[in-house]
């Protein structure tokens, strides 16, 4: 039985070297679903970015701010603002936001392990499932205009009159992008490379970052508990849920070709031959 199974293997193996074998890679792009999708993605985050500063919002009153209103959870983490910590939560969304996919995907393409078209499509489901996070994030914080929890303190940013900044804590929108990349990651590199050394530091890097940025959004009074919670759920499902499409993209290339994949599984090398 055993020798039966490694002539079949061979075979495949064989068979796919001379009649094109379609490339392991699970993820690949559709010139006309990735063309909507990228598109209205950008419009959807450049259409929130304006929305959110053109928008005509309740004119605000610190005197119609009580902390006691706030619900339990949130009001106990609550606290006043703090710019150092504000400003280590940006320096950390870039971080998370940039230097995670740019270390490990820039490793891989390095040591030859990623090809430059497959680094192609991972950058544009990168793009669009951060520009969609983006016009989410914006839509939210107008549709709910829900005042940061610093404003219900003393000591609030010199600016804060500026814009319509400090009604926007809901949700929050570092948490959602640190967390869509988490998201991203995890779905991306497990998928690529299943058996890789560096999958467990992949998955607990980007998620302790993302945790530690959110972490700060709430210590220097930006966010509340709940804004986390939330931008963190919602950033996650779309980290995964861009890519999971783009795997049935990679999936209909095959069957449309009638061709032989070769795919990564856990006990090595598994053969779909699509016809």
């Amino acid at each position: 039985m055993k020798f039966k199974k490694n002539v079949i293997v061979f075979v495949l193996a064989v068979f796919s070297v001379f009649h094109g074998v379609a490339q392991d890679f699970p993820f690949a792009l559709d010139k006309t679903w990735d063309s909507v999708m990228l598109g209205s993605s950008a419009v959807f985050a450049g259409g929130g970015y304006l929305w959110s500063k053109k928008a005509d919002l309740p004119e605000f009153s610190s005197r119609s701010v009580d902390i006691d209103d706030v619900n339990p959870l949130d009001r106990h983490f609550a606290r006043g603002y703090n710019e150092n910590l504000d400003l280590v939560s940006d320096v950390g969304l870039v971080s998370v936001l940039a230097g995670v996919p740019l270390a490990f995907y820039g490793y891989k393409m390095y040591a030859g392990d990623l090809s430059f078209s497959n680094g192609i499509t991972l950058a544009a489901m990168y793009a669009e499932s951060l520009l969609f996070v983006q016009g989410a994030k914006y839509t939210a914080k107008v549709l709910v205009h829900r005042v940061r929890p610093y404003m219900y303190f003393d000591g609030v940013p010199d600016d804060w009159e500026d814009d319509n900044g400090f009604q926007f804590s809901f949700f929050s929108g570092h948490a959602s992008t640190v967390f869509m990349t988490a998201g991203f990651m995890t779905y991306t590199f497990s998928k690529i490379y299943p058996d890789s050394e560096l999958k467990i530091p992949v998955i607990v890097t980007s998620y302790s970052l993302a945790a530690c940025v959110s972490l700060l959004r709430v210590a220097s009074g930006c966010h509340f508990v709940s804004d986390i919670a939330v931008g963190a759920l919602f950033g996650t499902l779309v980290g995964y849920g861009i890519p999971m499409i783009h795997t049935r993209f990679a999936e209909k290339k095959i069957h449309e070709k009638g061709d032989v994949a070769i795919m990564p599984s856990a006990s090595g090398i598994s053969f779909r031959m699509y016809l």
